[in-house]
């Protein structure tokens, strides 16, 4: 489990609502649920549902923020809202608290005029690319559960995010851009890892932009494949999983 999530619950339990879970944190909620183990992860990535914040979140999650005595506060400028928190003080609180959000005025932050400037990785881009793409909000909202008392999104769901994220970034690598080939690798595993513990009788219909990138992951993939020995398979092949995908994502 990642460290400081009970912590996180203690504060915003009542407010499931109106945030969502997604990357690292969510799988390892939805693996630990089925009893399988995921790789570890220190952060939080926290996108908000825009449509549902009010003040009150913005209170409670400022609290949040100075009870754990986050000595690192940083924060980016653009089309959307992105906010790192790190090194808390106290010892029970998550160790990095990522926030995304659409722009909206129904949330701000008290007094982060003395934020630092954010240095926009990998992450920050991809992830704004799914927030700024009605087709993947969408997605993300609609593909969200209450799990032990935190919002995340479905298995499935999440394995279509990491897919958007893989093909984003794979992109950008092949204009020359300075991508790290570890992030699309962590991505491209983490796709396999989730997709084995995936109810095979699962279907997921989704729109036609993400029909596409299905239809281009699927081709890609194929001449990029996982090591799945190195990611501990024994007795499931390449070909099984791809056909497990095809029949919860494009059997429609």
């Amino acid at each position: 489990m990642v460290h400081g999530l009970t912590k996180f619950r203690e504060y915003f339990g009542e407010h499931t609502n109106k945030y969502v879970f997604i990357g690292g944190a969510a799988c390892d909620i939805l693996m630990d649920e089925l009893g399988a183990p995921f790789r570890a992860t220190k952060d939080l990535d926290i996108v908000l549902i825009v449509e549902m914040i009010d003040a009150s979140f913005g209170e409670t999650f400022w609290k949040f923020m100075e009870d754990g005595g986050y000595k690192h506060c940083e924060k980016s400028t653009g089309e959307n809202q992105f906010y790192r928190f790190t090194e808390p003080s106290k010892s029970d609180y998550p160790k990095m608290v990522e926030l995304f959000s659409k722009k909206s005025d129904n949330f701000k932050l008290k007094d982060d005029t003395g934020f630092t400037p954010i240095h926009i990785d990998d992450s920050i881009i991809s992830l704004s690319a799914i927030l700024l793409n009605d087709a993947y909000y969408e997605l993300l909202v609609k593909g969200k559960r209450t799990v032990d008392g935190y919002s995340v999104v479905e298995i499935e769901t999440v394995i279509l995010l990491k897919i958007k994220a893989w093909l984003d970034m794979n992109q950008k690598q092949e204009k020359g851009e300075n991508i790290d080939s570890k992030s699309i690798r962590k991505h491209k595993n983490d796709i396999f890892r989730l997709l084995s513990n995936v109810t095979p009788s699962s279907r997921l219909e989704t729109a036609d932009e993400i029909k596409n990138d299905i239809k281009v992951f699927m081709k890609l993939i194929d001449k990029d494949r996982p090591d799945l020995k190195n990611l501990g398979f024994r007795n499931t092949s390449f070909v099984e999983l791809m056909e497990i995908f095809d029949s919860i994502f494009c059997n429609f």
